[in-house]
């Protein structure tokens, strides 16, 4: 099974290696592999826009990676990886396609899900510093997109301001 594919070999690495632990617990080489399919949806091997957005292969790349490891940290750390890289990518080429910012938007609600919940403090904590970083460079960006991405992230700062 292992031989047959990349995405059976990240899946399996995912879930079964252990390795020098980076950010969530897992290997940093475990979630490379999804990480990098994240960037691949958005960029050819040169580094220029995709004509045909991948945006489905990357949020399928989140979704293996939580079924394979059940890795909380590391599912956030893919999840603004993808709202970062979409957002990097808008900025430096002008996107102007409704699926991009309708997906994007997507992920950023599910971001702002799983860091309102009672538990999400300590999760937040770790990514405050991204997300703010993420809504300084969303501020430009049209579509209604900076303004949603700095309503979620100032209304987390809200929620978390006095929590210890």
């Amino acid at each position: 099974m292992f031989e047959l594919s990349a995405d059976n070999r990240d899946f399996l690495a995912a879930r079964l290696l252990v390795g020098d632990r980076g950010e969530g617990g897992q290997s940093v080489t475990v979630s490379a592999p999804y990480r990098q399919r994240i960037h691949d949806a958005f960029y050819d091997k040169g580094g220029w826009p995709r004509e045909n957005l991948r945006l489905a292969d990357a949020r399928k790349s989140i979704r293996e990676y939580r079924k394979a490891t059940s890795d909380a940290v590391g599912t956030m750390n893919l999840m603004l990886a993808y709202v970062e890289t979409g957002t990097k990518f808008s900025l430096d080429f002008g996107a102007e396609d409704e699926s991009l910012f309708d997906s994007l938007w997507s992920v950023v609600n599910e971001i702002e899900a799983v860091f309102r919940k009672e538990s999400g403090l300590d999760l937040y904590k770790r990514f405050q510093q991204r997300l703010l970083d993420l809504d300084s460079k969303a501020r430009g960006i049209g579509w209604g997109y900076g303004d949603h991405v700095g309503d979620i992230v100032w209304g987390l700062e809200d929620r978390w301001s006095n929590e210890s």
